[in-house]
């Protein structure tokens, strides 16, 4: 054997070794191999193809499968009828933790210092028994082009975890901790949106089957110089509307797809790669579409291939059946009308095949005995639709941006009027998860109200017309935006940025209270106005803690992050990533509180309250509040009540709605509707309607609300906006239980007196006289003498909880 033949065979048994042992290659090398790998000949290195099909999620996927195939794993539980029911009794209260915004603690992964039992303890105390971290896979964009760190994670590009996330053995020692204080694990499954990765590596270079993982379109070589210049082989140029109509003209791209017909969310695109070598020596460049930004190319789950299926299935047997997560997300609004348009008219926008692939999905994970959380925004006809046999959960888009809106302006317009609208689709709350603010920022998409106002797909329920719709998301996003610019400030760097990008306000809860507050920039936030920013934070929690469904916490509430400022980051704001704004670091552990930076060169955030643990010694803090809040939750089941109906309030600040809550006994309180019929009280006096438009009282004249009371009772003969009856297909259930909890939050910074009129609907005042109303408080109940009819004053950002029936005496 001569020296070089020994080199070359020891180099790839080198590299072979490396490929089997799973682990993730140096971000400089993956980046330089991706882009320097091909032979002389022009055909890519098959010792390279080999690490890469086995750093791929598709070729992990074949092995996970096998661990199913052929087994009774498949078949040992039901699959078809979603079970929310089932993960509310084990847990309905969570806590999201986001890896990469968290800061180490002496090198640890934050799988480490989430195994700590002190953590666990404490979690316990405050009624979480939940604890959802994502995203965990390894991130896309330090394989394509050498970035030196990703700070969303939403790019996964592998099933294997993250560094910052941690290890398999770090993972198990997380999970026995949960397990030993009675808690579960939930994170994502692989979004339908990828980073550049092994599987688009291999798919632009046409091995077997991973083409069809992604919408792609190899593009004929006599077409190439009408495509635009690729910055590199792999990051792909977006194509312009010339150049797309150009190829839609010779039949290579659709002209259009119903997906650019949304009126709301991300939009996505196409884009062309530079020249790459397939592993049959030939050359080729290939369109993709992709979603939002070309890095992100989109799982075409549709292929025949079934490729991006299976990347999907590899995902839901690793997170569930492998690792033992009890609740999974799913992320799929790269989906949302994914197919060609007809051509010569306008894409008019569709839901498949995330409908589709929302319920396949969510039949896969409930065989291996998981749960899923649809973690993507939707109108609420589609929402019905998604959960109707889909997912268990589906992200709060109800009363969120609304609660969130109501904090920032004092104005809960937009906060009820999506509360009738759900309430008139007869949409089950027990079925959403209330999410507070998290890196995510606050979405003011309202895809709702945005597809309404496009007159695509109006449903029949709803009492808004198209103007009246767009003209209400319009008020907000613009009163958002205004509020985020007025309350910015001059610091010694320049001028703070408002946090406000793509219809999205990057903030934290803590940071929106502070801009209501009028500080939008951290340097701006005293260490006086912690109390008043506690107490909104309270409020807003405290609104979504008492809705029927799960309600999760983010890791950023615990320690009360403000939002980034530029100033922290960067040495110029036109460097600045507005998105980051909402991702400002935290500590976990009082050991990391001297840590300023994550490994990704996340700053620290600037925060209004003490560590965790500081916080669970104190009475008064967040978390011991907060603790206390949850103890009412569970006592009282709300997870497992059902919005029942909305009181028409004086100030235009506040907010009352009842609740019923599960019968103690099981014994129905009423008779339930037949399916899909709106119910009918006695008196037939609860239309669903709030003139239109959303508004209600506006002034707290006397005189001015007589007469509004006056036309409210003309137009609705009552006081009260109740819900249609439940559809079966969501699971739904007789109106049943013995007593209601009325809920009434004051979102305004002024005070106000609401009067509350039970006899509106004559259940609830049936349950009254069966047992009379009484204040609910953290550490029980107090009595007030209160009848049928009964005024509660409230103070700025104050919210009560009064009940009545059974659980009242």
């Amino acid at each position: 054997m001569t020296p070089r033949t020994a080199l070359v065979l020891l180099s790839f048994l080198s590299l072979l070794f490396s490929a089997c042992s799973g682990s993730t290659p140096s971000r400089t090398r993956a980046a330089n191999d991706a882009t320097t790998l091909p032979t002389a000949a022009g055909r890519a290195d098959p010792g390279y193809i080999q690490y890469l099909e086995r750093q791929s999620m598709l070729g992990s996927q074949v092995e996970l499968a096998r661990i199913v195939s052929g087994s009774q794993l498949a078949w040992q539980r039901q699959a078809a009828e979603p079970d929310p029911k089932g993960l509310l009794r084990l847990s309905n209260s969570w806590l999201h933790v986001h890896p990469l915004t968290v800061l180490p603690e002496s090198k640890r992964s934050v799988f480490n210092q989430l195994a700590s039992a002190a953590l666990w303890q404490n979690l316990g105390k405050s009624g979480i028994r939940g604890l959802y971290v994502a995203p965990t896979g390894g991130a896309g964009a330090i394989w394509a082009y050498g970035r030196n760190a990703t700070m969303s994670g939403e790019d996964i590009i592998q099933y294997h975890f993250s560094e910052t996330a941690g290890d398999d053995g770090e993972y198990r020692r997380m999970l026995t901790s949960a397990n030993m204080n009675r808690g579960i694990l939930g994170t994502d499954l692989v979004p339908a949106s990828t980073g550049l990765g092994p599987d688009f590596f291999l798919a632009t270079r046409n091995l077997r089957s991973f083409p069809g993982i992604y919408c792609m379109v190899e593009i004929p070589q006599n077409l190439w110089p009408e495509l635009p210049p690729a910055p590199s082989q792999w990051r792909g140029e977006a194509l312009s509307p010339a150049q797309l109509s150009s190829l839609a003209a010779k039949g290579i791209l659709p002209g259009g797809i119903r997906q650019d017909g949304l009126a709301f969310g991300r939009r996505g695109g196409w884009a062309v790669t530079g020249e790459i070598h397939g592993v049959d020596g030939l050359a080729r460049r290939w369109a993709y579409r992709y979603d939002g930004s070309p890095d992100r190319p989109i799982l075409n789950w549709e292929d025949p291939s079934s490729a991006a299926r299976r990347v999907f299935s590899g995902s839901a047997i690793q997170q569930v059946g492998l690792l033992g997560n009890a609740l999974v997300g799913l992320r799929l609004s790269a989906l949302y009308g994914l197919e060609a348009a007809s051509p010569g008219t306008a894409p008019v926008p569709a839901y498949e095949p995330a409908i589709d692939a929302a319920h396949s999905l969510s039949r896969e994970v409930r065989r291996y005995g998981g749960w899923t959380w649809l973690r993507d925004e939707a109108p609420l006809p589609v929402l019905r639709r998604i959960l109707a046999g889909g997912p268990d959960f589906a992200l709060d888009s109800v009363t969120s941006p609304g609660a969130e809106h109501a904090m920032l302006t004092g104005d809960a317009t937009l906060l009820r009027t999506m509360l009738d609208e759900a309430l008139r689709q007869g949409l089950d709350m027990r079925r959403l998860a209330h999410a507070m603010p998290g890196p995510d920022g606050i979405s003011y998409a309202l895809p709702h109200l945005a597809e309404l106002g496009a007159r695509h797909g109006v449903p029949s329920e709803s009492r808004l017309t198209p103007q009246a719709a767009l003209e209400l998301r319009g008020r907000a996003q613009t009163a958002m935006a205004a509020m985020a610019e007025k309350t910015q400030t001059e610091t010694p760097k320049g001028k703070s940025i408002a946090p406000v990008k793509d219809e999205t306000l990057y903030t934290t809860s803590a940071g929106l209270m502070a801009m209501a507050l009028g500080a939008g920039s951290p340097d701006a936030v005293e260490k006086d106005m912690t109390p008043e920013i506690m107490k909104g934070h309270l409020l807003l929690a405290f609104f979504k803690a008492l809705q029927p469904g799960l309600f999760v916490l983010s890791g950023q509430d615990l320690a009360g992050t403000l939002s980034l400022s530029w100033q922290s980051m960067v040495d110029a704001p036109q460097k600045w990533d507005v998105s980051l704004s909402s991702r400002g670091a935290y500590s976990l552990a009082d050991s990391s509180v001297s840590v300023m930076v994550t490994g990704q060169g996340m700053a620290r955030a600037k925060t209004v309250y003490p560590s965790f643990g500081v916080q669970t010694q104190d009475p008064a803090s967040f978390i011991s509040r907060m603790g206390r809040m949850l103890a009412l939750r569970d006592r009282l089941n709300v997870a497992q009540g059902r919005l029942y109906g909305r009181f028409l309030t004086n100030n235009s600040g506040t907010v009352a709605l009842a609740i019923l809550l599960p019968s103690s006994s099981g014994a129905p309180a009423v008779a339930a509707p037949q399916s899909g019929v709106a119910a009918a009280p006695a008196n037939a006096r609860f239309l669903a309607a709030s003139n239109g438009s959303g508004n209600e009282k506006q002034s707290s004249k006397p005189e001015d609300i007589r007469e509004r009371t006056r036309q409210a009772r003309d137009l609705l003969g009552g006081r009260i906006v109740e819900a249609a009856a439940l559809d079966s297909s969501l699971g739904g259930d007789s109106v049943t239980g013995d007593s209601a909890l009325i809920l009434i939050c004051n979102f305004s910074r002024a005070a106000t007196t609401e009067n509350i009129d039970l006899t509106a609907s004559p259940l609830l005042s049936r349950l009254a006289s069966q047992g009379a109303p009484v204040l609910v408080t953290e550490s029980g109940t107090s009595k007030q003498n209160w009848g049928q009819h009964f005024s509660l004053t409230l103070q700025p950002w104050e919210g009560a909880a009064v009940l009545i029936g059974k659980e009242a005496r």
